[in-house]
């Protein structure tokens, strides 16, 4: 019983954490970034940081 409890959590967890990530697609321009790659996420940022220098 409890072992189909976690399995139920595990399922609607990811489930959810779909629908957000669909959602936000929808909202905005979203680029994902794969945690583990940091580097490639402080190039983006820095990208970013510098297209505008006039603020």
């Amino acid at each position: 019983m409890l072992q189909s409890i976690r399995e139920q959590i595990k399922v609607h967890t990811r489930q959810y954490a779909r629908r957000q990530m669909t959602w936000f697609n929808h909202q905005m321009p979203v680029h994902w970034f794969d945690p583990a790659n940091k580097q490639a996420i402080f190039d983006a940022l820095e990208d970013w940081y510098g297209k505008d220098k006039s603020i």
